[in-house]
């Protein structure tokens, strides 16, 4: 079985339950600075995580 994992980057936290079973994740908490940045990545049954796919960063 893999997993996904939807990560708010800088700091890195997970904003999203795992398994990563919604198509539509609404992250509301403010940035604290600057800009907004998200990654999304695979980790497959053995443990080995994909690269990070990244969005552009949002300014909101």
């Amino acid at each position: 079985m893999t997993d996904n994992e939807l990560l708010r980057l800088n700091p890195e936290r997970r904003v999203a339950p795992r398994p990563l079973r919604g198509a539509l994740r609404v992250d509301t908490a403010p940035p604290a600075f600057g800009s907004l940045r998200y990654a999304v990545r695979v980790i497959s049954a053995s443990g080995r995580a994909s690269p990070l796919v990244m969005s552009h960063s949002l300014r909101l």
